[in-house]
């Protein structure tokens, strides 16, 4: 999840946004690092992940 994660940061589509989107956002991506950073990318196609980012 992380690699997701890093790649969006770097992505043109993050970084053509306002400064204040940018440092909102990472906020809330620090956070979901911090859970699910090392969560694998395999486990999203079980249709229980949902619950576990939910919650």
């Amino acid at each position: 999840m992380l690699s997701i994660l890093q790649g969006f940061q770097a992505s043109d589509d993050f970084l053509s946004k306002s400064e204040r989107y940018r440092a909102d956002m990472v906020k809330h991506i620090k956070k979901i690092e911090a859970k699910f950073g090392d969560f694998p990318l395999r486990a999203l196609a079980d249709r229980r992940v949902r619950g576990e980012f939910m919650a």
